[in-house]
């Protein structure tokens, strides 16, 4: 016994009705690309959580991340000279850069104009990361001190 559908216009169809196929093929269309929208419109809310400060220490921190990220000489040297640091310090930049590959900045841990605890990820091999850096409260914001030290994933 086949099923009745019936039509705007109200005459009874059969199943396979090639009207009736093509309104469920673009309720399904309209029905991928509401998911993938809001799948996407989730995503972007999900990395807009994740904000650098617009602190000194957050600066410096962004900037370092970027050229930390680039794995270049050159780049790190030029970073550690505009923030009046010791531009060898490069050197052990490009040793840990080896190590870890580029960092991705996940959250702030802990932040105020002259410190900043952030959580990174290592792309080689994944480990989770505490980055710490403090800074001088003077233009251009030297770094005293960087510590990094492993961690757990986040929610762990």
């Amino acid at each position: 016994q086949s099923r009745k559908f019936k039509k705007t216009n109200n005459q009874p169809v059969k199943e396979g009705d090639s009207n009736l196929m093509l309104s469920i093929k673009t309720m399904k269309t309209v029905l991928a690309i509401l998911l993938i929208s809001v799948a996407n419109v989730s995503v972007r809310a999900q990395q807009g959580e994740a904000k650098i400060p617009d602190t000194p220490a957050g600066k410096v921190f962004g900037e370092f991340m970027k050229a930390f990220n680039t794995g270049d000489s050159v780049t790190l040297r030029k970073f550690h000279k505009d923030h009046g640091g010791d531009e060898n310090n490069a050197d052990q930049d490009l040793e840990a850069f080896k190590q870890t590959g580029p960092l991705k900045f996940h959250s702030v841990k802990s932040s105020n104009d002259f410190e900043i605890e952030a959580l990174v990820q290592a792309k080689n091999d994944g480990q989770w990361l505490n980055f710490y850096i403090s800074i001088d409260d003077k233009l251009p914001y030297p770094i005293n001190n960087i510590r990094v030290q492993p961690t757990s994933a986040p929610g762990q």
